[in-house]
């Protein structure tokens, strides 16, 4: 399965499972850090005009930044309450929804795969995909301001980043696909780990009676490489990524600086330094908005199977009324 995760596993997270509210909050979520970067951007330039005329400057400015940092502290604070709200939610429905199954769910389905959701999948969603989410909207966020900058101050720099953002695309996606598929087999390898687990501990008499103890130890041994197999194939992918992303960054520092100087005459000085500043910051966020963008789809497949394993769940209630 090579798809990424889509917008039903987005509106499934962000809506507690309410897709439809879900995808309504990840457009609200969206909208204030796009407010946040905007505004952001707005107090960086009339930063750059203090000193050029009378004091008016200075008092816009304290304004516009006191208006980013409200921003900013409200995109972090309703994306915190929405993951916090749904943390809660999810993990009280699947717990009543096991509850509730019959004693033939439990006869057909392996103990370790029960308990991988209840322990790695429900914690990347609780503590792992809110840091790596908010961290990535934040970056995708900043990025998007900086195109925006250098094209709004050089409109002929836009022939040269386009080629760079389509490079961009290229190596995110490419690094995604891999990253996914093997954080999908790592997922699949920990079920059957957590399952040959409390195979062993229920037998364990049976396995010391028979002198079966070699032939388990290499059994769980092979697993457990099957599971370090995927994780080594993901770490291995980080420095291509990095190299490659900031050779990218490296390409637009480099096309801001020759459009600003091309530019010289026409020009204003403000607008020059705040192109530049903001391109120097593309050489380490661009590594980082796709290795949080990664993570975070990565840990969306936690949310994906969670989703799944509660469509599995069927009461007992539901079987007998026929719904």
């Amino acid at each position: 399965h090579a798809s990424s995760v889509g917008f039903r596993t987005i509106g499934y997270y962000f809506g507690a499972g309410h897709i439809s509210v879900g995808l309504c909050m990840f457009g609200l979520v969206c909208l204030f850090m796009a407010s946040a970067e905007a505004l952001r951007i707005v107090s960086d330039y009339f930063m750059g005009k203090l000193g050029q005329d009378d004091g008016s400057s200075f008092s816009r400015y304290l304004s516009w930044v006191s208006f980013a940092i409200v921003a900013a502290l409200l995109r972090v604070t309703v994306f915190v309450l929405l993951a916090m709200h749904t943390s809660k939610t999810v993990h009280e429905r699947l717990f009543r929804r096991l509850a509730e199954s019959p004693m033939s769910y439990f006869d057909t389905t392996p103990s370790g795969t029960i308990l991988n959701h209840f322990s790695k999948d429900l914690d990347a969603m609780d503590t792992l995909l809110p840091q790596y989410a908010i961290d990535f909207g934040q970056d995708i966020a900043l990025l998007a301001g900086i195109v925006c900058v250098v094209v709004w101050s050089t409109p002929p720099a836009l022939i040269a980043v386009i080629p760079v953002l389509l490079s961009f695309g290229a190596v995110r996606a490419f690094y995604s696909r891999t990253a996914r598929q093997t954080k999908r087999m790592d997922s699949n390898a920990r079920g059957p780990v957590y399952t040959m687990i409390s195979d062993v501990a229920d037998g364990l008499v049976t396995v010391r009676a028979h002198a079966q103890m070699q032939g388990v130890t290499k059994a769980f041994t092979s697993l457990v490489d099957s599971c370090g197999k995927s994780f080594f194939q993901t770490f291995i992918l980080q420095p291509w990524c990095i190299l490659t992303l900031d050779s990218l960054g490296a390409t637009i520092v480099c096309i801001t600086a020759i459009s600003c100087v091309s530019l010289r005459g026409t020009l204003p000085m403000e607008i020059a330094t705040l192109a530049i500043s903001y391109a120097l910051l593309t050489r380490g966020k661009m590594q980082f908005c796709v290795r949080l963008s990664v993570e975070a789809e990565n840990h969306l497949i936690a949310v994906e199977r969670l989703h799944r394993f509660e469509a599995e769940l069927v009461s007992e209630e539901e079987i007998i009324s026929g719904t």
